[in-house]
């Protein structure tokens, strides 16, 4: 999350005009001082901390650090968050695994990508209203398993890693985490105890305030949950009801006329099929092959179209996807170049993305299979944001700090 002293300030303003969200408004801009560490704007906003807790926007105000001048319907909040580096590791015939590896290995010590180097004392603490809570340890439930010592072993960097040493297993990993905490106030209330890995909203809500507003999370464990009762008057919901899935999924997304999409842990896609008013929650899953070699990661359903970011940061869209047959035909690349970590789709199909570098990328779609470049989104004198609208209004979703909304395009809000 970023720092309190740069919070991410939202406005939404109402009236007969089309409403209008100003992304990364400056405090000059605002004019109600948000604290807690999310985002705020007066529709629908869930927000997830670093620790998968969930969290619903009360649309009040103040908290720290003006909680005993200026505040309203504020509560305590909590977050914690752990930073990772990986030691990296070669087999020397003479004396065994050690850090000097070949030239072209990675860092000794770096990020899981292996990179850039990154050793502990170079990872800070997000800012002064965090405090360390741990010392650097051995990540012992590193994915993949690990032996007694923490390591992980493959043939080569990079790789397909495990936790058993094989006779042709010449580099080894192993991880380590620190662990950092929060505590502040903001007009936010938990939503139960359920740690979450994923939520989306419906991309073309009516705006009708008494309309139930389609809402789909993923669980850590990565089970499928439907909340029940999400309204403008009630955005907290009611109760999470769970949905049963043949796989664990890792990502979800409802896209247009309430389409549901997700990502389940062996990188194939499923479509939720049965999906009505008075079904909500649908009746069966239609699973789809991964791309070949392309394990996706990541999904987003526009309108119609879908996209998906594989674990290589390739971006595929959905082809053929139609009124007569939405689950599509195929995933085909897009071959524009940009490797993102994520994308968000619109309910005109509209896209948007964060690159490696964090920079937000948009591009505008006419129809499935068919985009314009990825440009960088910009405004007010080159801030990486983007000033679009909506009308109506519309659900809003922020994760660690990022915005990804119903229709995040429309609404000015992108991940």
């Amino acid at each position: 999350m970023p720092a309190l002293s740069r919070w991410k300030h939202y406005r939404w303003t109402h009236g007969k005009h089309t409403p209008a969200i100003f992304v990364e408004v400056p405090f000059a801009y605002s004019k109600r001082k948000m604290a807690g560490y999310k985002v705020a704007v007066v529709v629908v906003v869930w927000g997830l901390g670093y620790d998968g807790t969930c969290w619903a926007y009360t649309r009040g105000y103040g908290g720290e650090p003006w909680k005993s001048l200026w505040s309203k319907d504020v509560g305590p909040m909590t977050d914690a968050r752990c930073f990772y580096v990986y030691e990296n590791q070669r087999w020397n015939p003479l004396t065994g695994y050690s850090a000097r590896g070949l030239p072209t290995d990675r860092p000794p010590w770096s990020d899981v990508t292996g990179t850039a180097a990154l050793s502990k004392d170079s990872v800070k603490i997000p800012s002064s209203k965090w405090q360390w809570v741990s010392d650097w340890r051995v990540d012992y439930h590193t994915p993949g398993g690990v032996d007694k010592e923490g390591w992980q072993y493959a043939l080569d960097f990079p790789a397909s890693y495990h936790a058993e040493k094989g006779l042709t297993d010449y580099v080894r990993r192993r991880r380590w985490y620190r662990k950092c905490s929060l505590r502040t106030s903001g007009p936010w209330m938990q939503l139960a105890a359920t740690k979450l890995l994923d939520v989306s909203f419906q991309v073309d809500h009516s705006g009708d305030e008494a309309e139930p507003v389609a809402t789909w999370a993923v669980a850590a464990n990565g089970d499928v949950l439907f909340r029940k009762g999400v309204t403008y008057s009630c955005p907290q919901g009611t109760e999470w009801e769970h949905v049963p899935c043949d796989s664990p999924i890792v990502s979800i997304s409802v896209g247009g006329k309430g389409r549901v999409w997700a990502v389940g842990k062996d990188g194939s896609s499923f479509l939720r099929n049965g999906v009505t008013s008075s079904t909500p929650m649908g009746k069966l899953w239609f699973r789809q092959e991964a791309p070949s070699n392309s394990p996706l990661m990541q999904i987003s359903a526009g309108g119609r179209a879908v996209w998906a970011v594989d674990r290589w940061n390739n971006v595929f869209v959905r082809k053929d996807v139609a009124e007569l047959m939405p689950e599509g035909t195929c995933w085909q690349l897009l071959n524009e170049g940009a490797l993102l970590r994520n994308v968000s789709a619109g309910p005109r199909d509209q896209h948007a993305g964060r690159d490696l570098y964090g920079h937000r990328l948009h591009a505008e779609t006419a129809s499935s299979g068919s985009s314009s470049p990825w440009h960088l989104a910009s405004w007010n004198g080159g801030r990486v944001a983007t000033r679009l609208h909506s009308s109506p209004p519309t659900p809003v979703m922020i994760m660690n700090g990022f915005v990804t909304a119903a229709n995040p395009l429309e609404s000015g809000l992108l991940i």
